[in-house]
């Protein structure tokens, strides 16, 4: 009898010791799933905002892009890309005129060019901020977030 309640009373320690120990381990669970759930919102606010500044330098990119080789240029019925080719190549209509297609064409060139390169640094950017987000949510899956 006196082993007996003396194992009852170690029996319940135990138990008041595990069930602290797995009331901390959920609070830490949780406090964990509210952290990655909150940098999982950030990213997706970051994301939702990379995307728009995607869609405003396309359309940037393609303004110019358009200008170059779809809009004919000076009468010509061609675009300025190949109006600029011919220009270049001896077959352009007379001096002046290519002489200001050449000109507006480089202006424009040039423009398209960093357009581009706008829009390819915001594509880059949105991409490392969606592996990011399916990153978080690979994460918050594995611990069973909400």
């Amino acid at each position: 009898m006196k082993y007996g309640l003396l194992l009852l009373v170690a029996a319940g320690m135990f138990a008041l010791a595990a069930d602290r120990g797995l009331s901390q381990d959920t609070s830490a669970e949780e406090t964990g799933c509210e952290e990655i759930l909150s940098e999982k919102q950030d990213l997706k606010e970051q994301y939702t905002a990379q995307k728009h500044n995607e869609k405003k330098a396309f359309s940037n990119w393609d303004k110019y892009y358009k200008e170059l080789h779809s809009i004919e240029y000076g009468g010509t019925e061609r675009p300025l890309a190949e109006t600029a080719k011919a220009c270049r190549e001896g077959d352009g209509p007379d001096k002046p005129f290519c002489k200001e297609a050449l000109k507006r064409y480089d202006e424009l060139a040039e423009k398209e060019g960093q357009a581009k390169k706008e829009l390819d640094a915001t594509k880059e950017n949105a991409g490392q901020l969606g592996a990011s987000m399916r990153a978080l949510s690979q994460k918050a899956q594995e611990k069973g977030c909400k």
